[in-house]
């Protein structure tokens, strides 16, 4: 019998082992799937937390400015302190590489408290073309 995990990992997948699904047995893999649902989900899209999420996706069209990257950044850290108050010490790293008004490329760091660790997640964003 395997050991129950933090939370159920995202896409959800069967797990015919461990119970009805997949489940995350890592606290970084956990702040990293919250962190990222946190930075995709758009404001008004969570049932019953209509402050919650950045909306990420809401700028991939938007100018690739210093003025649309700090609106960017300031909702992550505003987001952060309310919803994962836990992670301190965010750094946030636009990839200038990306040279596009239509994608979007950003790495997060951030220091987790109660393990006592440093980590980051990087995020790339393209609109889907079908």
């Amino acid at each position: 019998m395997s050991t129950p995990g933090f939370a159920p990992k995202l896409p959800l997948s069967i797990d015919p082992f461990a119970g009805p699904y997949t489940s995350i047995k890592i606290i970084n893999d956990v702040v990293k799937q919250n962190l990222k649902m946190l930075v995709l989900t758009a404001p008004g899209e969570r049932v019953m937390i209509p402050s919650y999420g950045v909306g990420l996706r809401n700028y991939l069209f938007e100018p690739n400015t210093k003025l649309v990257k700090d609106d960017i950044e300031s909702k992550i850290l505003e987001q952060i302190n309310l919803f994962m108050p836990f992670l301190t010490n965010v750094k946030i790293k636009f990839d200038d590489m990306i040279d596009t008004d239509n994608a979007v490329s950003i790495q997060i760091f951030y220091f987790v408290n109660q393990i006592g660790q440093e980590d980051f997640i990087s995020l790339v964003l393209t609109p889907k073309l079908t």
